[in-house]
């Protein structure tokens, strides 16, 4: 059985729920791009995130005020939905981050 993989856009504001995510999301068989795990030092950070959209199965995009405002964040996602709508297929997942620290936008 194919492990189902799972690229993670976030905000670098929201990296500690991003990661607790990334990990959680590993410990149960998924397997993950996440930007600290998937670029080096040195590598071609524009490369390496267009290469990780496009093998991954799926983007998840937590979503906070600060993504919003966030062009690579909307990079990441325009990017992954134009590819699926060339395959009509749509394969997102947005989380909306609600709490003290993020109020609803």
């Amino acid at each position: 059985m194919k492990m189902i993989s799972l690229f993670i856009s976030h905000s670098k504001k929201d990296y500690d729920f991003a990661h607790r995510l990334a990990l959680d999301l590993q410990k149960n068989n998924f397997q993950i791009w996440f930007d600290e795990w998937s670029i080096k030092i040195g590598e071609n950070i524009v490369e390496k995130i267009s290469d990780g959209l496009k093998k991954t199965d799926y983007i998840i995009v937590v979503l906070s005020k600060q993504a919003v405002q966030s062009k690579w964040v909307e990079k990441e996602w325009q990017t992954k939905y134009w590819n699926e709508v060339k395959k009509d297929e749509y394969r997102f997942f947005l989380l909306k981050l609600m709490s003290a620290k993020y109020p609803s936008f």
